[in-house]
């Protein structure tokens, strides 16, 4: 747990102050719901997804960089991405923590 706040607190994704951890983390799941929420009525993501490919697919049409077809082959960036969430995936239990931490460390 405390792990994962250090992250969220290092990379900017929490403010440092704790009043405001609470407010911060309701703004971060109500995005992560409705950008997963997309994705499966666009029909790029199911209950079967691998967990680190939604988090690819929630980046990548955040960042307006979806491929047309969930079948297109991945770019090399993408596999880094994944790799990071693998690795984000085994410290950080929160899909919705891993997700953020992971953009941010890729976005580093």
């Amino acid at each position: 747990m405390y792990r994962a706040l250090a992250w969220k607190v290092l990379l900017g994704i929490l403010p440092p102050h704790h009043e405001s951890h609470a407010q911060g983390m309701m703004y971060h799941k109500g995005k992560y719901s409705d950008v997963l929420h997309a994705l499966k009525v666009v029909r790029f993501v199911s209950d079967a997804t691998p967990q680190v490919e939604v988090y690819l697919r929630m980046y990548q049409l955040e960042s307006g960089k979806l491929p047309q077809s969930p079948s297109f082959p991945l770019k090399p960036e993408n596999e880094v991405f994944l790799a990071i969430a693998k690795a984000m995936g085994e410290m950080v239990k929160d899909s919705v923590d891993c997700s953020w931490i992971t953009r941010c460390l890729v976005n580093q």
